[in-house]
């Protein structure tokens, strides 16, 4: 009987005009009488759209693997940037706003939670009720980006502390690919460093502001002269005068200069020549230069001028601030006043020699042998009409037969 090899399957291609050609090939062996191999049966039968559409799902397939590590690996890196990024990212799935990611800036932010796979407001309880979530939740529902900067909101950190905290974000829908909404991402940059900087700046402005107008009132209803001059120096940077920025009115009642910020840039040495061969000069580079303040009263003679002052001057950051009060009258007043002690210390000074010098000579009356008696006049008219017994020696006493007591007061 014939023997029967089994089929073999061969595809093969071969190009015609250009055109690739699929077969499928199948080779049966024939047997003849005495059953001996003498022929063989090909079979023939044409596969070429088969094996091409083949052929095509097999570089389908491999694109879409290719694609998926291609995307796979983009979102590798796009995580790990997330991961590096110095802002805050995350990503939340669902009407519930669940966790899907948290990156390392983020986690810090929070104090390590765990926050992947919980809800944001099972993960960040302190947020309820400070309209975050409330935000976020209609990103999802409407579909809309939100965006705003320097958003307060208060995070718990690792130590379970509350703190008010200040943010730039812009909040993202995230769609499927049919275009719905199933997540939002959540941008933010912490800016609670520059918020309270700021914030306290404009304080300070505000309370310098204040401060600024309260001394400018201060100072033009003073009745001392206040003013702020500008050191000017040459190339060289040595001090060669002093330029007013401002005075108040009383200091410009004495100069005769404008008073306020009219005054300003007129040169000292100008105005008042003599200036430079006076004390205050020395006075006003020493505090310049060495930047401490210095306080007393001072003579100034020149340009007109000859009064007592009371001075002090201070260092502001490119001069120097002088306050000033004209204290001449006081001075006279003080000189006048040590005059008058001078005299009333000459007359006790004389009436204390005087008193000795009578002692002495009542001393040496008493002694006398000699009879000695003083009058006191009695004038009427500016006529003397006669004396009154003032005293009487022992010896006078003795004399006249009468006692000093007796003579006393009589005429």
């Amino acid at each position: 009987p014939p023997t029967w090899y089994d089929p073999r399957e061969s595809h093969t291609f071969r190009v015609e005009g250009g055109r690739r050609v699929g077969i499928e090939s199948n080779f049966v062996p024939l047997a003849g009488p005495g059953g001996a191999v003498d022929f063989v049966l090909a079979l023939f039968h044409d596969r070429t759209e088969e094996l091409a559409a083949k052929e095509q799902r097999a570089e389908l397939l491999e694109r879409e693997r290719a694609a998926r590590a291609e995307a796979e690996a983009q979102r590798e890196r796009l995580r790990a940037l997330f991961e590096q990024a110095p802002a805050n990212i995350t990503m939340h799935e669902g009407p519930d706003l669940v966790f899907s990611l948290s990156n390392a800036q983020h986690q810090r932010l929070t104090g390590g939670r765990a926050l992947v796979g919980r809800a944001l407001e099972d993960a960040m309880p302190e947020l309820r009720g400070q309209g975050v979530v409330e935000r976020l939740q209609n990103v999802y529902t409407t579909g809309e980006p939100f965006a705003a900067t320097e958003l307060a909101a208060d995070i718990q950190d690792e130590t379970g502390e509350t703190r008010r905290r200040y943010f730039d974000v812009a909040w993202q829908p995230i769609r499927d690919a049919a275009g719905r909404v199933d997540g939002v991402m959540t941008f933010s940059y912490e800016v609670t460093t520059q918020v309270v900087a700021r914030r306290r700046a404009e304080e300070l402005a505000c309370a310098l502001q204040a401060s600024e107008e309260l001394f400018r009132v201060a100072q033009e209803v003073s009745p001392h002269g206040f003013c702020v001059l500008r050191a000017v120096r040459d190339d060289s940077g040595a001090l060669v005068d002093f330029a007013y920025f401002v005075q108040n009115a009383a200091a410009a009642a004495l100069n005769g200069l404008p008073a306020g910020r009219a005054v300003e840039g007129t040169r000292v040495l100008e105005a008042f020549p003599a200036f430079r061969d006076t004390e205050l000069w020395g006075r006003y580079c020493e505090v310049m230069d060495r930047r401490e303040p210095w306080t007393d009263e001072v003579f100034y003679r020149g340009d007109g001028f000859e009064h007592w002052f009371r001075m002090t001057v201070v260092p502001v950051a490119e001069g120097i601030a002088v306050t000033f009060a004209d204290i001449t009258r006081q001075k006279g007043e003080e000189e006048e006043r040590a005059r008058l002690r001078t005299q009333e210390e000459e007359a006790r000074r004389l009436k204390a020699a005087l008193g000795a010098s009578e002692e002495r000579f009542r001393v040496a009356q008493e002694s006398s042998p000699d009879g000695f008696m003083t009058f006191r006049s009695l004038r009427e008219g500016g006529a003397i009409v006669d004396f009154v017994w003032e005293y009487t020696n022992p010896a006078a006493e003795r004399i006249v037969g009468k006692s000093h007591d007796e003579l006393l007061g009589r005429r």
